[in-house]
């Protein structure tokens, strides 16, 4: 399964940069009930510049934060949780008007327990997320 989702991601590369993003995206998905493609996509995001591929920066931080719900120990949790958590408000920070990095926040928001203190952006990238269609669009490809 690792091997596939890290083909597909390759193969990514050669197809235009919407399937690419639909391909990223589906990676993801399967990420948040698999701990082997969060780990794929782990993987396929390590080396990733923030300047040169953002949205894969982000999605980068997001995949540590799937990680820490794949985890047992809770210092370990903690860890990647904080670690994604950085990530991905320093790549929403360069790119504020990136709706795609705003759904993730907003959807990892939601989901986060109360007690760690990560839901003070749900209404203002609720706000910017539901604005637009194509901020609908992106949010409906992540229930």
């Amino acid at each position: 399964m690792k091997n596939v989702a890290f083909l597909l991601f390759l193969l990514s590369s050669i197809v235009s940069k919407v399937g690419a993003q639909e391909l990223l995206h589906s990676v993801y998905m399967q990420a948040i009930e698999s701990e082997q493609v969060c780990d794929s996509l782990l993987k396929m995001t390590a080396d990733i510049d923030l300047e040169q591929k953002p949205l894969l920066f982000a999605y980068h931080g997001a995949a540590l934060m799937l990680k820490a719900k794949h985890r047992i120990n809770p210092f370990k949790k903690y860890a990647f949780f904080t670690e994604g958590k950085e990530v991905l408000e320093l790549a929403i920070a360069a790119n504020p008007n990136h709706i795609e990095m705003r759904v993730l926040r907003y959807t990892l928001q939601k989901e986060v327990p109360k007690f760690l203190e990560y839901y003070k952006n749900i209404e203002e990238d609720r706000q910017i997320i539901f604005a637009t269609e194509k901020g609908i669009n992106i949010y409906n490809k992540f229930k």
